[in-house]
């Protein structure tokens, strides 16, 4: 499994050591071999900007896998990523809203929850 995300600065952030040019070869050879590629993007990362969350949807309109999912990151607390949040953005104090469908965290390049779900129905079109 790959994770695909559209910005360098991003993959460094989820602790990946991939480039955009290995996951586009290993697309291009999976597609070449006849495996079906399926990719999961992740919207809102900390440190992610609507301009940033553009590039992922542009890099998947580049691949083009028979099958992409959009999911808004939840940084569920106890985790490595909640902690990482608190510094890039805000989270939600109300943890009945902690699930995988709604923003509960706001990272500080977008202006507040409304502009990450409407970037993930962009994503989806």
């Amino acid at each position: 499994r790959y994770l695909f995300a559209s910005s360098k600065d991003l993959i460094l952030f989820i602790l990946f050591r991939i480039t955009l040019d290995q996951i586009r070869k290993t697309n291009d050879l999976c597609k070449k071999i006849g495996i079906e590629v399926r990719a999961s993007f992740m919207l809102a990362l900390p440190g992610e900007t609507p301009e940033l969350a553009q590039k992922t949807i542009d890099f998947a309109k580049e691949l083009n896998p028979e099958y992409a999912q959009f999911c808004i990151t939840t940084p569920f607390p106890g985790t490595e990523l909640y902690r990482e949040a608190k510094k890039y953005g805000t989270l939600s104090k109300d943890f009945s809203e902690y699930n995988i469908w709604e923003p509960v965290f706001v990272p500080k390049g977008y202006k507040n929850r409304e502009e990450i779900e409407n970037m993930e129905k962009k994503a989806m079109r």
